[in-house]
């Protein structure tokens, strides 16, 4: 996520350059085109950068978050390859229905 901040902020200001040089050296007959698309490209990506850095600030790194990992025995068992099955699994093996049973105990 910090290198993708770092890419977006590094383009905007790629863009403003581009605006700046565009201001200065052509004349203003043919600058307001230009500088309308630079505009809408600089304000969009401006944007991101705003959202990507509120992205980076709203979740801890996965590194502190060592509660309810999934392991990689588990990760293994889940994505194992298996023939498909033509039938339907007994009633015994299906997972019981979890809001079921809580508006049951209401």
């Amino acid at each position: 996520m910090v290198a993708t901040k770092a890419l977006l902020f590094g383009l905007l200001l790629f863009l403003g350059a581009l605006n700046f040089q565009l201001v200065r050296h052509r004349p203003a007959s043919s600058i307001l085109a230009s500088l309308k698309r630079f505009g809408e490209a600089e304000i969009g990506i401006g944007i991101t950068v705003i959202l990507t850095a509120a992205s980076l600030t709203s979740l801890p790194p996965a590194a502190d978050l060592a509660h309810d990992r999934v392991t990689g025995p588990e990760i293994i068992a889940r994505m194992s390859p298996r023939p498909p099955r033509f039938s339907s699994p007994a009633t015994q093996e299906l997972p019981e229905d979890v809001y079921a049973a809580e508006k049951k105990s209401l």
